[in-house]
């Protein structure tokens, strides 16, 4: 589900929480937009045309079970182990937001095919869907009877912000877990309502529903406000299940319990369920992590201890866990002594704690994966870090993940996810883009969040504006625009030499701003505020930004009083490379350890040359006598580019303000000769989402691969 890391507690944690956004750090749905679209859909006739009854009841009253460490699919008078290869679903597609739930019929059925050719056995979806999500799953399954795509699904828990009583949320929990039960069963008919699926639900697929995994990543504040509220509700005496725990924990107890007594007495049937959590919440011990700091110790959820009265099917435990948060996941010294046949591996040593805790209990992992974003908001010391890694990597590392799942011995796992979703927010990014509501519009692809998929959606190719000709080296400059990246084309003379270096300005929003000086002192009519450096020689293609338009640590409030976040006219100040904190100083529970705050040098790019292989990270591609560039718009400090606004911040209020360029100038520098545009080049501005086309993302073929030599 959603990613983000949270802010140093340094009072009572819940406390805080209540002043304070509580942010998480897996990625699937953004807790805070379900229920919240940008559009209506409203299915017609001719959306849902005409079907057959599709009625695929289950065969037993105990389908499928949990039992000795594995999920079981009941096959004539058998119970089978099926290890887990699945794969989270959200439909969040460009220019729609996540409670749109906007896929067509004709998608569903496409992916549901592409899944099983890709080796996944399953999918999970966290919600509702709207009707024609089961009729397409039941026509896939009803097609493929001998190797069907088995569902979890979920039932969506509300949030809001901060510290939260979950006591509060009851009847609106309550009431999605029964209509989920009756959408799958085909008995389900919801009025019109926004942000939320509705419909006749007529398609049974029970058949195929291999367990639930209900509510959301809870976060820590709220557990505390909810123990604190309810201190006396610590035991539940249930039909199916007895538990003695905390308030939390006994609340979600009584919810499952409702949910199996449910759909048995209605429909006749048991399946296997979980709660869903993380390691936020887990019951292990991490003395890395200090409470005066942090709240990613402060709280859990065990139902380990759960007593069973009446549970055919069992139970299992359900996580979303990945190899570069919380931050004891990648500071605990031990998990850094465990090693994988690639090295070093801090996420095994997790997994194989969380399993040891959990004994008999079956394990999955409900999401793992990492992300193909320019940006990283997380290292870890495997490698497998929180963005930063290019398609290829991204895909190579959910290989090596679901290895790591399987040979730990655990139930299986589900990688987080399909499609890449613009619509979502990262922590990293939080302040460098806004407003939210159109995040839907465009593609940033520095954020982790927006770039977990498989799935890609790319953009037509740019189409170039001359934005100035020259007579000397450098006898053109092409300047393009679109929802993901500026970009700039360069027509030289002759190839540019080894031993060259070539500086390209940007000027980006005003003439009486900026910096007169570039890098290498030459002096410039345009005010720039960033500049490139491009050396073949080296390889590197560096960006820098002027000292006062320097953004780094602005969301952990540690900027220097010279980074002003907002440009000023200068000639002679720093210029300094783009760079990202990810991370901040911190101790130990005990004082005794002390980790560094960590810098991701986004500004060192990638610089590709003649016949070297691509990289989705691509940002300098030099063939022949013409040089490309394209930058995504967060790293020139664009906060929205479909109304072209940049950041323009005052800092001594709350809250993060813009300007609305004027639009870009460009300068090159090369050897002795400078070129400068003599306009601006202004992009279209845009209010819907542009055309895109839909994409496999490079690699998928290796996790593939790997997938398909799993048992299952």
């Amino acid at each position: 589900m959603s990613v983000f890391c949270k802010t140093p507690l340094r009072a009572h944690p819940w406390l805080l929480g209540l002043l304070l956004l509580s942010l998480s750090a897996c990625q699937a749905v953004d807790n805070l937009l379900i229920g919240v679209g940008g559009l209506q859909p409203s299915p017609t006739a001719s959306d849902s045309p005409p079907v057959e009854a599709l009625r695929f009841p289950a065969e037993h009253p105990v389908p499928f079970k949990a039992d000795a460490q594995t999920l079981q699919v009941r096959r004539g008078e058998i119970y089978q182990p099926l290890f887990l290869k699945g794969i989270n679903l959200g439909v969040g597609l460009p220019g729609t937001q996540a409670g749109d739930l906007d896929a067509t019929r004709e998608q569903y059925a496409a992916w549901f095919a592409r899944m099983a050719e890709l080796g996944f056995n399953n999918l999970r979806i966290y919600t509702l869907h709207y009707p024609r999500f089961y009729e397409e799953l039941a026509r896939y399954n009803a097609a493929h009877p001998d190797k069907p795509l088995y569902l979890f699904h979920g039932a969506w828990l509300d949030e809001e912000e901060g510290a939260h009583d979950l006591y509060d949320e009851t009847r609106q929990f309550d009431t999605s877990i029964k209509e989920v039960v009756d959408a799958i069963h085909g008995n389900l008919t919801l009025t019109t309502r926004a942000g939320r699926a509705y419909g006749t639900y007529t398609a049974d697929v029970s058949r195929w529903v291999m367990g639930w995994i209900i509510g959301r990543e809870v976060h820590p504040e709220e557990v505390l406000y909810t123990n604190e509220r309810h201190a006396g509700q610590t035991r539940y005496e249930g039909q199916n299940v007895a538990f003695s725990g905390s308030p939390t924990e006994t609340w979600f107890v009584e919810r499952l319990d409702g949910m199996i007594q449910y759909e048995r007495e209605k429909y006749g049937v048991d399946r296997p369920i979980a709660v869903s959590s993380w390691p936020t919440l887990d019951p292990l011990s991490h003395p890395t992590e200090n409470p005066l700091e942090s709240s990613e110790d402060i709280a859990s959820i065990d139902l380990r201890k759960l007593e069973v009265k009446n549970l055919p099917a069992g139970f299992f435990a359900s996580y979303h866990a990945y190899p570069y948060y919380p931050n004891f996941m990648i500071h605990e010294p031990r998990y850094q002594t465990f090693k994988d046949d690639q090295g070093v591996n801090n996420y095994l040593g997790y997994l194989q704690d969380l399993k040891a805790h959990y004994g008999e209990i079956p394990l999955v992992i409900a999401e793992y994966g990492t992300s193909s974003s320019w940006g990283n908001a997380h290292f870890s010391p495997n490698g497998i870090h929180h963005g930063g890694l290019d398609e290829r990597e991204q895909m190579a590392a959910m290989a090596r993940m679901i290895q790591n799942i399987h040979d730990t011995g655990l139930a299986g796992g589900m990688v987080f996810a399909w499609l890449d979703e613009w619509w979502k927010r990262s922590w990293i990014v939080d302040e460098l883009t806004f407003p939210r509501e159109r995040y839907r519009l465009w593609h940033n692809l520095t954020s982790p969040e927006e770039n977990f998929g498989l799935i890609a959606f790319d953009i037509d190719d740019p189409q170039y504006q001359t934005l100035q000709q020259g007579t000397d080296r450098v006898q053109q400059i092409d300047t393009a625009a679109d929802a993901a990246y500026f970009y700039v084309r360069l027509q030289l003379q002759a190839p540019l030499a080894s031993h060259e270096k070539l500086i390209l300005g940007i000027d980006t929003y005003r003439d009486d701003l900026g910096e007169r000086l570039l890098p290498n002192k030459v002096q410039t009519l345009r005010r720039n505020e960033f500049a490139l450096e491009i050396q073949p020689g080296n390889n590197t293609a560096q960006l820098l930004v002027t000292q006062p338009y320097d953004l780094l640590g602005i969301w952990h409030s540690s900027s220097g009083p010279e980074q002003i976040y907002q440009s000023r006219p200068t000639q002679g100040a720093p210029w300094l490379p783009v760079r990202w904190q990810n991370g901040q100083e911190h101790t130990s529970s005990d004082g005794q350890l002390r980790f560094p705050l960590t810098i991701h040098n986004i500004g060192e790019l990638k610089l590709r040359q003649g016949n070297a292989p691509k990289s989705s990270h691509d940002a300098v591609m030099l063939e022949g006598q013409q040089i490309t560039v394209r930058l995504p718009w967060v790293l020139l400090n664009v906060v929205d580019p479909s109304t072209h606004s940049v950041m323009h911040d005052d800092r001594s209020t709350r809250g993060r303000e813009s300007a609305t360029s004027e639009g870009f100038g460009i300068s090159v520098s090369l050897g002795s000769e400078l070129l400068e545009s003599q306009q601006r080049y202004r992009w279209p501005a845009w209010d819907g989402p542009p055309p895109t086309r839909q994409r496999e993302k490079d690699g998928l073929d290796v996790f593939s691969a790997t997938l398909k030599r799993l048992p299952g």
